[in-house]
Parts: structure tokens; C-alpha cells; sequence
């Protein structure tokens, strides 16, 4: 749950509502008649009633700008995405059961309560002001070329804070945590553990590993999976360059009646002096803002017409196709009639994408979903310096590289591997002979000395402590302190292997909890806790109320239409 909204100006509010000349917006607009290639199925049904497309999309886009604001990352095709199991599917449903039950309590969010939410998530620091330029930043920069628009952004800011109100409502069991109960669970989160560790490092064996050709070539045969170049595809392009619309766009501006008064309402709008800042920091003249606003409004203008244009030739290529059912070069024909230039990328896979484009994640994924029956994007694709036309050329199945190629990686890998199972095996006989001494009523001291090993002793620590400057680069601290509060004082651990180290952990004693420092942080952690249990009361009620939401039993595609 976020934090408590700062109070913040009344009138930034504007900067997020403010809207430009209605003739220039509309002029510019990047939205034309382009093949829908959207599902035309059942999206499901909320108490018997229908998802509309218009619910599922909202709720879809809203899905990808929260996967963004919490893990940096959009979530199609990304590791992120696989390694934390975001499913889109699934959490676009549950956005859309939220904010169904939003308007079934009548829960309405004001523009300011929006407004303080998204300063309070793209404020640099707590301790500075708000830049407000960060928002126009943000939204162009980071949503734009993903097909989300500001308007999109505030809805979801909407919409984030109407479901902190359900979480206040539908969780407020969840705050009955008594003082009692905090102050146990403090002291059990809290007790401090004086330990010794003893590590193993799998780098201490690299030198000695001795490699030969045999070695080598079985490790290359029995790990051949690791050698495999993933699935890989070339794609034809055409690129409406950003710059040769610039004068269109500054022509349009100038056709505008009264610009001079419309720049100026939207520097005013957005905070005046506080917003239009020259390279020294200091405040822009409203003559020199006017300048920057417009060049703004221009480069805007400008990738709003290349998209059009580029809409336009999406149009004729699946016209072109429709007419010639067989045409496999459509893309070729169509460019060489108008005289524009086809670009080839070199092949690339998901998850790097073309290196030869200045282009976002989406272009790879737009690109593999392309396949030899619908060889051609139906959307125009935005890049840093233009905008994008694509074609499938080729796709490249996953292949085998051969020893050779991979001869340097493989030499590397394979002394890696031997290295970690000599790591193991010195593990091992570390945790024998520690069992065995302690078994007898030795020292843990004197059993590492016996063994060749030194024990290094730790800084006190609880399960509460979040990082020990002893064990950086050197093995996981959480992973250690996960061991050592399951040991009964007086024992060790086995040993523990990791990627590249391992650890025996040996708990000397559970220290008392520091009383006055108790006193002193425990108001801050029963508010903690209960908004830990609050968020679990309403992740309870969530799990019952959505036995509402039906899904389709059948298998669709359930992209967005953006």
C-alpha cells in the first residue's frame, strides 16, 4: 500500500488536465482506420453481466503501466515477468473485477486525490519539491512509446487510489492487532543471534581445475542445451523518419488561430516559471518558454503525422493482399511504387530485439508475433528517431552452435562446473568432521582449527536485519539468516551450497532484545503490522468476491486493442 499522500500544490492538478488547442489535436491525431486484428470473442462475464471490450482494455493497459511503476519493466516477453509469474491475463481480470466493484460502491476518486498519487509516485526525493517536469517526462519518454497516453496514466492513478479505498474498507478487520500482540512479535523479529559462519568459495578451485579436449567435449555433449542460439527473426522495414515532418507540423501550428494565447494558457497551466527552466536552472522568459513549448508541440505534431502516414500504408498493404491472395513480396511492391527504401534488420531474438533500430521492447514482440499468415504488423511501431512499417522476412529456428564457436564460453562453463563440485566435496567434509567434533564436546573454534578452516564471527543479527557488510559478494545474507533462526544455540548447521559458495552457520546465542529501542519503535511497527494484516484481510475478501468474475472456458487471444 502506498504511503500517506503528502500535501501538495492545488494547482498541479492542471498540468495533468490541461488540454492543447482542440484543431491541433484533432489535426494531428495519430488514430486512423487501420485492419482490427482484436478477438471479436467472449471476454467473460461480472455477476451475470458482460466484460465489455472497453473493460478489458482499460483494464489491460492499466495491467502494463502497474507492472512498469513496480518492476521497471514492461511485462510482455520480459524475465522480470517470467521470473515473479506476472500473468497479464490474469491480473488484467482482477483489474477489471476491482474496478467493476469500484463503480458498483459508487467510489469516486477526485482529480486531486489523482493528482497527489502521482506525485507522490514520481517524486525524485521526499525531501525536494516536485519537479513538474517530470510528469511530461514520464508520460513521453516511458508510456508513449508503449501506446499508453497520458489520459491513460491518470485513469490508472484513478483508479489506484479508489482501490486503496476498498483495501480500507474490506480490510479493516485486519487492524485488530493488539499492543500485546505487536510487542511479541517485535521481540520474536527482533532478538538478535550471535553466529560464526564458515564459507567455501567455489573461485578458491577455478586455477586448479586441469582441462582437456576429452573433458571438455563430453561436458560440451552432455550440456548441449546451454549451447543452443534461442529462436531468431529478421524482419523488413520501413521508417518514417520523425524530422521530415517537422516543417508539416510547424506549419500546422502556425495555421492556428490565436496560438500565441494558447501557448501561453498552457505555460501558464503548467506552473509558468516553476516548470519552463533555461540549461542554468534558472527561470525561462514567457517569450523563451513559448519557443521551447512550441517545439515540444512540434516534435509532438511531427510523430502524430509519420504515424498517420505510416497508418496509411498499413491500410494499402492489407488492401494489396486482400486484392492478391497469393502476393508474398506485398511489402516489397508497395514500398518500390511509392519510392520508399526497405531496411532488413540483422536477425534477432525476444529479448534483445534489433540492435541496428533505436526502438523499445515492443518492437520485438510486435515482430514475433508476426508469422507467415499475417506476415505484416498491423499497427504503425514507434522509435526514438521514426516510425516503424514491419514484415515478417524470416523466422530462424533455435540451433546447436558448434564446439568451436563456443569453445572460449564452453572452457569457461565447464572449469566453473568442476570448480562448484569441488566446493562441494570440500562442504561435505567440512560438515563431517564439525558434527563429529561438536558431537564429542569440542569448541566450534577448535573443530574449524582441526579441520583447516577459519571461522569468521558475525555481527548480531534478527531475522529483521536487512543487510550484513561481512557477507557482501560473498554468499546470500538472507539465505544465512533463514539457517541460523532455525539452529538450536550450541549446534551448526550442514552445509548450505549456493551458485558459487557455500556455508556451514553455527549459532553461539540468542541475545536479548535492546528494551529501550523496543519502546521506541514499537508504536511505528503495530501500524505496520496492521496494515500488513489489513492487506491480508483484504486479499481474503478479494478471493471471495471475485467467485463473481467468469472467465471463458475457451482458449482466445485476448490482446489489447490499443
Amino acid at each position: 500500500m502506498f504511503g500517506t499522500i503528502r500535501k501538495h500544490q492545488n494547482w498541479l492538478w492542471y498540468i495533468i488536465i490541461f488540454v492543447i488547442v482542440v484543431s491541433f489535436v484533432v489535426y494531428f491525431s495519430p488514430y486512423s482506420k487501420i485492419h482490427d486484428t482484436t478477438a471479436k470473442t467472449d471476454l467473460g462475464k461480472i455477476n451475470g453481466r458482460d466484460i465489455t471490450r472497453a473493460q478489458w482494455n482499460t483494464a489491460f493497459r492499466e495491467t502494463h503501466i502497474f507492472h512498469f511503476l513496480r518492476y521497471k519493466s514492461w511485462p510482455g516477453g520480459s524475465e522480470t515477468a517470467r521470473q515473479t509469474g506476472f500473468d497479464v491475463e490474469r491480473e488484467a481480470y482482477n483489474r477489471v473485477f476491482l474496478i467493476a466493484k469500484m463503480a458498483e460502491l459508487n467510489i469516486q476518486v477526485s482529480p486531486e486525490s489523482a493528482a497527489k498519487w502521482i506525485t507522490e509516485v514520481l517524486r525524485a526525493s521526499d525531501d525536494q519539491p516536485f519537479d513538474f517536469r517530470l510528469y511530461d517526462q514520464f508520460v513521453t519518454q516511458a508510456l508513449k512509446p508503449h501506446g499508453i497516453t497520458g489520459a491513460d496514466f491518470e485513469q490508472f492513478a484513478a483508479h489506484e487510489v479508489g482501490r486503496q479505498h476498498l483495501i480500507a474498507l474490506h480490510g479493516q478487520s485486519g487492524r485488530l492487532v493488539t499492543p500485546q500482540e505487536a510487542e511479541f512479535l517485535y521481540r520474536r523479529e527482533n532478538q538478535p543471534l550471535d553466529t560464526e559462519i564458515v564459507l567455501v568459495e567455489a573461485t578458491n578451485y577455478l586455477s586448479k581445475v586441469p582441462v582437456t579436449p576429452s573433458a571438455l567435449a563430453q561436458f560440451y555433449t552432455n550440456n548441449q542445451a546451454a549451447y543452443f542460439l534461442p529462436e531468431r527473426i529478421q524482419v523488413q522495414f520501413i521508417r518514417y523518419d520523425t524530422t521530415n515532418y517537422l516543417g508539416q507540423a510547424g506549419k500546422a501550428l502556425d495555421n492556428i488561430t490565436n496560438l500565441t494565447a494558447s501557448l501561453d494558457q498552457i505555460y501558464q497551466r503548467k506552473g509558468g516559471t516553476n516548470f519552463y527552466l533555461g540549461a542554468d536552472s534558472k527561470p525561462l522568459s514567457i517569450e523563451a518558454a513559448r519557443v521551447q513549448i512550441k517545439d515540444q508541440l512540434r516534435q509532438e505534431g511531427a510523430e502524430s503525422a509519420a504515424r498517420k502516414e505510416a497508418a496509411k500504408f498499413i491500410n494499402d498493404l492489407f488492401d494489396l493482399r486482400d486484392k492478391q491472395p497469393g502476393l508474398t513480396n506485398a511489402l516489397e511492391k508497395l514500398a518500390a511504387e511509392r519510392g520508399f527504401k526497405v531496411g532488413l534488420t540483422a536477425p534477432f531474438d525476444l529479448r534483445t530485439g534489433p540492435s541496428e533500430l533505436s526502438v523499445p521492447s515492443t518492437f520485438a514482440q510486435a515482430a514475433f508475433s508476426l508469422s507467415p499468415e499475417e506476415p505484416y504488423s498491423p499497427s504503425p511501431l514507434t522509435g526514438t528517431d521514426g516510425v516503424y512499417v514491419i514484415g515478417l522476412k524470416k523466422r530462424i529456428a533455435r540451433e546447436l552452435q558448434p564446439l568451436e564457436t563456443v569453445r572460449a564460453r564452453l572452457t569457461e562453463d565447464y572449469k566453473q562446473s568442476e570448480a562448484l563440485k569441488a566446493m562441494r566435496t570440500e562442504g561435505d567434509r567440512l560438515q563431517t568432521a564439525i558434527t563429529n567434533g561438536l558431537a564429542q564436546g569440542k569448541s566450534f573454534d577448535a573443530v574449524c582449527t582441526a579441520a583447516g578452516v577459519k571461522a569468521t564471527r558475525l555481527s548480531p543479527f534478527s531475522p529483521a536485519t536487512r543487510a550484513m557488510p561481512e557477507l557482501e559478494g560473498k554468499v546470500s545474507f538472507g539465505f544465512v539468516q533463514n539457517v541460523a533462526e532455525g539452529l538450536e544455540v550450541g549446534k551448526a548447521s550442514g552445509f548450505r551450497a549456493l551458485a558459487e559458495s557455500g556455508f556451514i552457520v553455527y549459532l553461539r546465542a540468542r541475545l536479548p532484545v535492546d528494551e529501550a529501542k523496543m519502546k521506541t519503535e514499537l508504536p511505528e511497527y503495530l501500524n505496520r503490522l496492521r496494515e500488513q494484516r489489513q492487506m491480508a484481510a483484504f486479499a481474503e475478501w478479494f478471493q471471495t468476491e471475485s467467485q463473481q468474475l467468469q472467465r471463458p472456458v475457451v482458449n482466445r487471444e485476448v490482446s489489447s486493442k490499443r
